[in-house]
């Protein structure tokens, strides 16, 4: 455990250890180690990622944050949805990986149907930036090993990763937790 405090009206249970069910706590956690550039290596050789140098985003405000730079911005021809975040995200020249995460719950339709759009509408963005760009957009799952994706689901991603994958990688308990919170 970390530097957390048991607080007694949580029954002497830490808030984002023991408490806390949101994926985007879990996923701060992992965007924390990605930043390291070894566990970062461990993670791209681990789930088979191309190989690459990577910046790490966590909360992406894609869309909103490429339109408030003053020289992308005049290039954007096209409209795109300012409230759409991706929960982590590598960019390298070559590659972008945005990873869509899960921890107690599963995707719903409306979802997944902006995860496909997202796959086009990224580079096509880039594309109004720079026509030159040649970049692949890969779309990832991060979920529960107990949460049984349908098939027409896991065929919306390129790849499936588990927080019980993640915990195996690092060892660290936060990810255990959030593999074992699905649908309790």
């Amino acid at each position: 455990m970390s530097n957390a405090y048991r607080i007694s009206y949580f029954q002497n249970k830490t808030w984002n250890e023991e408490v806390s069910r949101t994926e985007k706590m879990f996923c701060a956690e992992l965007f924390f180690l990605l930043k390291e550039k070894d566990n970062l290596l461990e993670f791209i050789k681990k789930f088979k990622l191309k190989q690459g140098c990577y910046d790490v985003g966590y909360e992406v405000a894609f869309y909103r944050d490429l339109l408030k730079i003053k020289e992308f911005a005049n290039k954007i021809k096209d409209k795109y949805s300012l409230h759409r975040a991706f929960d982590l995200a590598l960019f390298s020249e070559n590659d972008i990986y945005i990873i869509e995460a899960k921890a107690q719950d599963g995707f719903n339709n409306k979802q997944l149907g902006y995860f496909k759009k997202d796959e086009k509408k990224v580079l096509k963005m880039l594309k109004e930036i720079n026509p030159k760009i040649k970049v692949e957009i890969h779309l990832l799952a991060l979920i529960s090993s107990n949460y049984n994706l349908k098939q027409e689901t896991r065929d919306k991603f390129e790849n499936i990763i588990t927080w019980r994958d993640v915990y195996e990688l690092y060892g660290n308990e936060i990810f255990n937790r959030a593999d074992g919170i699905y649908n309790k």
